[in-house]
């Protein structure tokens, strides 16, 4: 049933040396609709991950109100998985990661998303994807989770920090 309030919120809260950290982004569900999970081979290149993007991508079209940000999760297990790819939406736009193989992805993802020509809306011309953003987890041998998590345009997020972190 729907609330009316467009609650109930998911929360994830961490500590940092005493200092509480809570972040928030606020999407819709058309964003939450055009994720997707994998649950792909452990020999998986990074070809194969960028392939399976391109493909979601396609099949999303303008229905995620793009240009996009994306955040991709890979490793550990599905559902960690899918934690990386929504905490990867909060690193901050621009600063790739700190694992070389990681911003590598980045970078193949953003390059291959333009070549889609989706467009702002929709449109066919211009981005269709502003940034993505990879964290990876190491993962068992036998398979390689990945998930697609996805925000419009709008990219609303902060984050509150009380408290200060002890030395």
């Amino acid at each position: 049933e729907n609330t009316g309030t467009n609650l109930p919120p998911v929360i994830h809260e961490e500590t940092h040396d005493g200092a509480l950290e809570i972040s928030f982004y606020l999407r819709g569900f058309g964003s939450e609709n055009s994720g997707a999970a994998w649950l792909m081979r452990p020999t998986s290149s990074m070809v194969d991950v960028v392939d399976k993007v391109m493909e979601r991508l396609t099949e999303v079209g303008g229905g995620a109100c793009p240009p996009l940000f994306l955040g991709i999760g890979m490793g550990g297990t599905l559902d960690m998985a899918a934690f990386l790819a929504k905490k990867a939406l909060f690193r901050e736009v621009g600063r790739h990661a700190e694992t070389p193989a990681d911003a590598r992805l980045e970078r193949a993802i953003l390059q291959a998303a333009q070549s889609l020509h989706i467009g702002p809306g929709g449109t066919g011309s211009g981005p269709t994807v502003m940034w993505a953003a990879v964290e990876s987890h190491p993962t068992h041998i036998a398979g390689l989770p990945v998930v697609m998590a996805v925000s419009c345009w709008a990219d609303r997020r902060g984050t509150l920090v009380f408290g200060e972190a002890t030395p």
